[in-house]
Protein backbone atom coordinates (compact mmCIF):
# COMPACT_ATOMS: atom_id res chain seq x y z
CA UNK A 1 0.00 0.00 0.00
CA UNK A 2 1.52 2.97 -0.93
CA UNK A 3 2.27 6.65 1.36
CA UNK A 4 -0.80 8.53 -0.55
CA UNK A 5 -2.86 5.60 0.21
CA UNK A 6 -2.15 5.15 3.55
CA UNK A 7 -2.56 9.19 4.25
CA UNK A 8 -6.27 9.14 2.57
CA UNK A 9 -7.28 5.89 4.77
CA UNK A 10 -6.21 7.80 7.49
CA UNK A 11 -7.97 11.16 6.95
CA UNK A 12 -10.96 9.53 5.89
CA UNK A 13 -10.87 7.41 9.38
CA UNK A 14 -10.10 10.18 11.18
CA UNK A 15 -12.97 12.17 10.20
CA UNK A 16 -15.36 8.97 10.98
CA UNK A 17 -13.95 8.73 14.14
CA UNK A 18 -14.62 12.32 15.14
CA UNK A 19 -18.17 11.99 13.84
CA UNK A 20 -18.74 9.02 16.13
CA UNK A 21 -17.12 10.30 19.12
CA UNK A 22 -19.58 13.33 18.02
CA UNK A 23 -22.43 11.21 18.00
CA UNK A 24 -21.41 9.32 20.98
CA UNK A 25 -21.59 12.56 23.22
CA UNK A 26 -23.89 15.01 21.69
CA UNK A 27 -27.00 14.87 24.30
CA UNK A 28 -24.45 16.16 26.52
CA UNK A 29 -23.28 18.56 24.15
CA UNK A 30 -26.48 19.45 23.60
CA UNK A 31 -27.39 20.19 27.14
CA UNK A 32 -24.35 21.26 28.90
CA UNK A 33 -22.78 23.48 26.43
CA UNK A 34 -25.36 24.93 24.01
CA UNK A 35 -28.49 24.86 26.42
CA UNK A 36 -26.72 26.41 29.30
CA UNK A 37 -22.98 28.07 28.79
CA UNK A 38 -21.51 30.97 28.43
CA UNK A 39 -20.36 32.53 24.83
CA UNK A 40 -16.30 31.94 25.93
CA UNK A 41 -17.28 27.92 26.38
CA UNK A 42 -19.57 27.57 23.81
CA UNK A 43 -16.93 29.50 21.39
CA UNK A 44 -13.84 26.96 22.67
CA UNK A 45 -16.17 23.99 22.27
CA UNK A 46 -17.20 24.55 18.91
CA UNK A 47 -13.53 25.01 17.88
CA UNK A 48 -12.77 21.95 19.71
CA UNK A 49 -15.97 19.97 17.93
CA UNK A 50 -16.32 21.47 14.57
CA UNK A 51 -13.01 22.70 13.30
CA UNK A 52 -11.30 19.11 13.51
CA UNK A 53 -14.35 17.74 11.04
CA UNK A 54 -13.44 20.86 8.49
CA UNK A 55 -10.00 20.55 8.98
CA UNK A 56 -10.56 16.21 7.69
CA UNK A 57 -12.62 17.23 4.90
CA UNK A 58 -9.90 19.39 3.49
CA UNK A 59 -7.38 17.32 3.50
CA UNK A 60 -9.16 14.39 2.11
CA UNK A 61 -10.05 16.51 -0.94
CA UNK A 62 -6.34 17.96 -0.99
CA UNK A 63 -4.80 14.11 -0.45
CA UNK A 64 -7.11 12.81 -3.27
CA UNK A 65 -4.80 11.48 -6.35
CA UNK A 66 -6.37 14.11 -8.86
CA UNK A 67 -5.71 16.85 -6.62
CA UNK A 68 -2.02 15.75 -6.14
CA UNK A 69 -1.88 15.61 -9.54
CA UNK A 70 -2.97 19.09 -10.67
CA UNK A 71 -0.81 20.87 -7.61
CA UNK A 72 2.45 19.46 -9.48
CA UNK A 73 4.10 19.34 -6.09
CA UNK A 74 3.26 22.99 -5.10
CA UNK A 75 2.47 21.26 -0.99
CA UNK A 76 3.55 24.71 0.96
CA UNK A 77 0.25 26.21 1.04
CA UNK A 78 -1.15 22.68 2.02
CA UNK A 79 1.29 21.88 4.89
CA UNK A 80 0.88 25.95 6.13
CA UNK A 81 -2.38 24.75 6.46
CA UNK A 82 -2.65 21.58 8.16
CA UNK A 83 0.12 23.30 10.82
CA UNK A 84 -2.03 26.44 11.43
CA UNK A 85 -5.43 24.34 11.94
CA UNK A 86 -3.60 21.93 14.06
CA UNK A 87 -1.96 24.58 15.94
CA UNK A 88 -5.35 26.32 16.73
CA UNK A 89 -6.82 23.17 17.96
CA UNK A 90 -3.53 22.48 20.34
CA UNK A 91 -3.52 26.12 21.76
CA UNK A 92 -7.35 25.95 22.50
CA UNK A 93 -7.00 22.79 24.32
CA UNK A 94 -4.38 24.32 26.16
CA UNK A 95 -6.74 27.43 27.59
CA UNK A 96 -8.79 24.99 28.64
CA UNK A 97 -6.91 23.19 30.62
CA UNK A 98 -4.85 26.24 32.04
CA UNK A 99 -7.77 27.78 33.02
CA UNK A 100 -9.34 24.77 34.89
CA UNK A 101 -5.74 24.65 36.81
CA UNK A 102 -5.81 28.34 37.37
CA UNK A 103 -9.30 27.66 39.31
CA UNK A 104 -7.83 24.90 40.65
CA UNK A 105 -5.46 27.54 42.79
CA UNK A 106 -8.23 29.81 43.88
CA UNK A 107 -7.75 31.68 40.79
CA UNK A 108 -4.24 33.15 42.58
CA UNK A 109 -2.80 36.17 40.72
CA UNK A 110 0.62 34.66 40.56
CA UNK A 111 -0.46 31.59 39.11
CA UNK A 112 -2.36 33.51 36.35
CA UNK A 113 0.06 35.62 35.60
CA UNK A 114 2.73 32.48 35.66
CA UNK A 115 -0.04 30.66 33.04
CA UNK A 116 -0.19 33.97 30.85
CA UNK A 117 3.69 33.94 30.44
CA UNK A 118 4.02 30.49 30.00
CA UNK A 119 0.65 29.96 27.45
CA UNK A 120 3.09 33.37 25.62
CA UNK A 121 6.44 31.92 25.22
CA UNK A 122 4.79 28.44 24.34
CA UNK A 123 3.11 29.77 21.49
CA UNK A 124 6.55 31.86 20.32
CA UNK A 125 8.34 28.42 20.55
CA UNK A 126 5.53 26.94 18.20
CA UNK A 127 5.75 29.54 15.50
CA UNK A 128 9.46 29.60 15.30
CA UNK A 129 9.82 25.51 15.45
CA UNK A 130 6.33 25.76 12.47
CA UNK A 131 8.60 27.69 10.72
CA UNK A 132 11.62 26.08 10.56
CA UNK A 133 9.78 22.72 9.89
CA UNK A 134 8.31 24.53 6.81
CA UNK A 135 11.85 25.79 5.86
CA UNK A 136 13.67 22.26 6.34
CA UNK A 137 10.82 19.98 4.92
CA UNK A 138 11.11 17.93 2.23
CA UNK A 139 8.31 16.43 -0.22
CA UNK A 140 7.73 14.49 -3.37
CA UNK A 141 4.93 15.50 -5.67
CA UNK A 142 2.76 13.76 -4.04
CA UNK A 143 3.23 16.19 -0.89
CA UNK A 144 4.74 13.07 1.09
CA UNK A 145 7.07 14.55 3.21
CA UNK A 146 10.32 12.77 2.59
CA UNK A 147 12.29 13.79 6.15
CA UNK A 148 10.78 14.60 9.28
CA UNK A 149 12.12 18.45 9.79
CA UNK A 150 13.87 18.83 13.31
CA UNK A 151 11.21 21.42 13.79
CA UNK A 152 8.66 19.53 14.08
CA UNK A 153 10.44 17.40 17.02
CA UNK A 154 11.35 20.13 18.82
CA UNK A 155 7.75 21.19 18.35
CA UNK A 156 6.28 17.53 19.93
CA UNK A 157 8.85 18.03 22.72
CA UNK A 158 7.14 21.52 23.71
CA UNK A 159 3.73 19.57 24.12
CA UNK A 160 5.42 17.10 26.24
CA UNK A 161 6.58 19.56 28.64
CA UNK A 162 3.90 21.45 28.55
CA UNK A 163 1.61 18.34 29.35
CA UNK A 164 3.89 17.72 32.17
CA UNK A 165 3.73 21.09 33.94
CA UNK A 166 0.15 21.24 33.85
CA UNK A 167 0.09 17.48 35.22
CA UNK A 168 2.33 18.64 37.89
CA UNK A 169 0.87 21.60 38.71
CA UNK A 170 -2.45 19.27 38.94
CA UNK A 171 -0.81 16.51 41.10
CA UNK A 172 0.66 19.37 43.49
CA UNK A 173 -3.15 20.47 44.32
CA UNK A 174 -4.06 16.98 44.44
CA UNK A 175 -1.36 15.93 46.99
CA UNK A 176 -2.42 19.32 49.15
CA UNK A 177 -5.89 18.47 48.79
CA UNK A 178 -5.65 14.98 49.98
CA UNK A 179 -3.42 15.74 53.11
CA UNK A 180 -6.15 18.32 54.21
CA UNK A 181 -9.04 15.97 53.63
CA UNK A 182 -10.44 17.19 50.62
CA UNK A 183 -9.33 15.54 47.45
CA UNK A 184 -12.63 14.10 46.98
CA UNK A 185 -13.70 16.85 45.76
CA UNK A 186 -14.97 16.52 42.15
CA UNK A 187 -13.40 19.81 40.63
CA UNK A 188 -10.58 17.92 42.25
CA UNK A 189 -10.97 14.65 41.05
CA UNK A 190 -12.33 15.50 37.50
CA UNK A 191 -9.43 17.55 37.22
CA UNK A 192 -6.08 15.05 38.18
CA UNK A 193 -8.18 12.72 36.37
CA UNK A 194 -8.42 14.38 33.13
CA UNK A 195 -5.28 15.87 33.03
CA UNK A 196 -3.51 12.65 33.54
CA UNK A 197 -4.68 10.85 30.62
CA UNK A 198 -4.37 14.11 28.40
CA UNK A 199 -0.47 13.86 29.51
CA UNK A 200 -0.52 9.96 29.26
CA UNK A 201 -2.07 9.88 26.04
CA UNK A 202 -0.04 12.91 24.40
CA UNK A 203 3.34 11.45 25.76
CA UNK A 204 2.72 7.61 24.53
CA UNK A 205 2.03 8.86 20.91
CA UNK A 206 4.82 10.97 20.82
CA UNK A 207 7.42 8.60 22.25
CA UNK A 208 5.83 6.01 20.01
CA UNK A 209 6.72 7.87 16.82
CA UNK A 210 9.86 8.71 18.05
CA UNK A 211 11.96 5.44 16.26
CA UNK A 212 9.62 5.54 13.26
CA UNK A 213 10.20 9.46 13.06
CA UNK A 214 14.30 9.03 13.41
CA UNK A 215 14.74 5.65 11.97
CA UNK A 216 12.52 5.65 9.02
CA UNK A 217 12.11 9.89 8.70
CA UNK A 218 8.21 10.04 7.50
CA UNK A 219 5.14 10.36 10.12
CA UNK A 220 3.74 12.96 8.33
CA UNK A 221 1.52 11.71 6.03
CA UNK A 222 -0.53 10.15 9.30
CA UNK A 223 0.35 12.58 11.77
CA UNK A 224 -1.87 15.85 11.45
CA UNK A 225 -4.85 13.26 11.07
CA UNK A 226 -3.70 11.61 14.04
CA UNK A 227 -3.93 14.81 16.01
CA UNK A 228 -6.52 16.75 15.13
CA UNK A 229 -8.83 13.61 16.18
CA UNK A 230 -6.90 13.15 19.21
CA UNK A 231 -7.09 17.11 20.28
CA UNK A 232 -10.42 17.44 19.14
CA UNK A 233 -11.41 14.68 21.13
CA UNK A 234 -9.61 15.50 24.60
CA UNK A 235 -10.45 19.16 24.37
CA UNK A 236 -14.17 17.99 24.10
CA UNK A 237 -14.13 15.97 26.65
CA UNK A 238 -12.77 17.99 29.23
CA UNK A 239 -15.16 20.65 29.03
CA UNK A 240 -18.21 18.21 28.89
CA UNK A 241 -16.65 15.89 32.00
CA UNK A 242 -16.09 19.28 33.94
CA UNK A 243 -19.73 21.07 32.94
CA UNK A 244 -20.98 17.24 33.92
CA UNK A 245 -20.33 18.13 37.71
CA UNK A 246 -23.07 20.70 37.09
CA UNK A 247 -25.56 18.60 36.26
CA UNK A 248 -24.67 16.18 38.84
CA UNK A 249 -26.22 18.25 41.89
CA UNK A 250 -23.03 19.02 43.23
CA UNK A 251 -23.26 22.84 42.92
CA UNK A 252 -25.37 25.34 44.99
CA UNK A 253 -27.16 28.65 43.81
CA UNK A 254 -23.90 29.88 45.68
CA UNK A 255 -21.41 29.39 43.11
CA UNK A 256 -20.16 30.82 39.93
CA UNK A 257 -18.96 29.27 36.61
CA UNK A 258 -15.70 30.27 35.75
CA UNK A 259 -15.44 29.07 32.20
CA UNK A 260 -15.23 24.90 32.71
CA UNK A 261 -15.07 25.22 36.30
CA UNK A 262 -17.53 25.67 38.85
CA UNK A 263 -15.72 27.40 42.19
CA UNK A 264 -17.62 28.62 45.52
CA UNK A 265 -17.96 32.40 45.60
CA UNK A 266 -17.25 32.68 49.10
CA UNK A 267 -14.65 29.89 50.11
CA UNK A 268 -12.13 28.75 48.53
CA UNK A 269 -11.72 25.31 47.11
CA UNK A 270 -9.95 23.96 50.10
CA UNK A 271 -12.48 25.05 52.84
CA UNK A 272 -15.60 23.39 51.31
Amino acid sequence: MSEVQIRQYCNVAGLAVLVYDQILTWEQELQYIWLDSEIFLKSSFFLSRYLAPTIQIINIIHSSPPVLERRRGKCFPWFAFQIFSTCMLLWNMEVVMMIRVYALYDRARLMGTLLVLWFTFSRILNFWNGIDAMENMEADRFCIIKKTPDGSKWFSLTIIVNQFLLWALTYYKYRDAVKEGWSRHPIVRVVMRDNSWVFITFTGILVSLLPYSFYVQQVGHIIFSLFNCIISIMSCRLILNMRSIKGTGNDTDSQMELTTIILDEEHSLGYQ
